[in-house]
């Protein structure tokens, strides 16, 4: 059985709607695009591609296969997917950490992020038919907030004065990081895709263990702080918009290999590898939100999250 991807290897994590009416949007690693149909399922597609470089400049996520020159030649392929599937909206990610220097550089020289956010939307120029920005910055801190909060209330104006279009990704430790990452901003961005795919108990790699709770669990696993539901209120209460929280859940499982472990939260000799379902490791599935689901998310709509699933798609 073939997932999701093209002859070279690229994944497509699909985000289906709960409703199965609304946005189903896709991330995507640089690779030649010419001949995938599978991304003709997605209303949306974010590629991985763009990085914060020395002094404003753009940087790309390259690797020792993929260069740079590499990831300039393919990018068209990608944008000019809308070709064959004009309803579909590709937009460009820009990922890194606040512990990157040019990232944390960047948020807190005005000057600096000014250069950035003129270099972004004259490249973005170059390709018109990539609709948008993703930013997706991950360990952003306290004393970063007001320079996350500043980048991207200007990235917005200056997108909207270029037709361009802006989202974001979200950490889903609400408790953590919602007093980090959250601006009003956000409420009018296109979508936030909450990271709650992310395992929330990763720190216990010898213990077969739940990716992402969507509730409390019996011990050690009953954390409310860790739960997809507890976040997600976090976040709406925060100030984010219902109408535009796309909430992520894992496509991906984990298999143990142990010695006298039989149930979650028994310890012993235990290694995990990840499988997924869809043959890569990071599969994804999101669902957006409608206010008046919100209300019943704990309850009726706990089996209708849990149903959701990928169906191989072949290529071509």
């Amino acid at each position: 059985m073939r997932s999701l991807t093209n002859p070279a290897g690229l994944a497509l994590v699909v985000l289906l709607a709960l409703s199965f009416s609304a946005s189903r949007v896709c991330f995507a690693s640089v690779a030649n695009f010419t001949a995938n149909t599978a991304i003709g399922l997605c209303s949306h597609a974010v590629l991985q591609m763009l990085r914060v470089g020395a002094k404003g400049t753009i940087a790309y996520v390259t690797t020792a296969t993929t260069p740079q020159s590499t990831v300039l030649k393919l990018l068209p392929t990608y944008c000019n997917r809308r070709l064959a599937y004009p309803y579909l909206e590709p937009y460009l990610a820009i990922v890194g950490s606040g512990t990157e220097g040019p990232v944390a550089t960047m948020l807190s020289n005005p000057t600096i992020r000014a250069n950035y956010i003129r270099a972004l939307i004259t490249f973005m120029k170059s390709y018109p038919r990539c609709v948008g920005l993703f930013i997706d910055f991950s360990n952003l801190t306290t004393s970063q907030a007001a320079g996350y909060a500043a980048f991207m209330q200007a990235l917005f104006q200056a997108a909207g004065t270029a037709s361009l279009k802006l989202a974001s990704a979200l950490p889903w430790e609400a408790d953590r990081y919602a007093d980090v990452y959250y601006s009003i901003t956000l409420r009018s961005l296109s979508f936030n895709v909450l990271r709650t795919y992310d395992e929330f108990y990763s720190s216990l790699t010898t213990v077969v263990r739940p990716l992402n709770p969507l509730v409390a669990m019996a011990a050690p696993f009953n954390a409310m702080t860790k739960t997809i539901s507890y976040n997600l209120y976090r976040w709406i209460i925060k100030g984010l918009n219902p109408s535009n929280i796309i909430l992520g859940i894992s496509m991906y499982g984990r298999a143990f290999t142990v010695t006298k472990v039989s149930q979650f939260g028994a310890t012993g000799t235990a290694s995990a590898s990840v499988v997924s379902y869809c043959d890569h490791p990071q599969q994804r599935v999101a669902v957006p939100l409608e206010l008046e689901e919100l209300p019943r998310l704990r309850q009726e709509e706990t089996p209708r999250l849990l149903e959701v699933e990928l169906q191989p798609l072949e290529e071509d």
